[in-house]
């Protein structure tokens, strides 16, 4: 179940920073309401995740993934530009969820 919680959430923080980078771009107040209520529905699922994962691991793994979809999104749905360097440490981080992963099953 914590991976459905934290999947459910990391779309959920997607839609919030759709929202947040929509509204920033000046497309207006809708998108500003959007993200606000999109944020109360963030709070409630991370605290679902808590159930079944320490703070620690859950947060981690929430801002990394969060990180990787971020990005994702900035490159094909906004156009925004990333450099080698960045890139590479796009990989770190998923290389750093597999070895928190990893790392649990042992």
């Amino acid at each position: 179940m914590f991976w459905f919680w934290l999947s459910l959430g990391i779309l959920i923080d997607f839609i919030y920073l759709f929202c947040a980078r929509k509204f920033a771009g000046g497309d207006g107040k809708v998108w500003f309401a959007t993200m606000m209520v999109f944020s109360v529905f963030f709070g409630i699922i991370f605290c679902k995740t808590l159930q079944f994962r320490g703070l620690a691991i859950a947060n981690i793994l929430w801002a990394a993934l969060s990180i990787v979809f971020g990005a994702v999104a900035g490159i094909f749905i906004f156009s925004e530009k990333i450099t080698a360097v960045q890139f590479g440490g796009i990989f770190l981080v998923l290389v750093g969820i597999a070895f928190l992963e990893f790392g649990a099953k042992s």
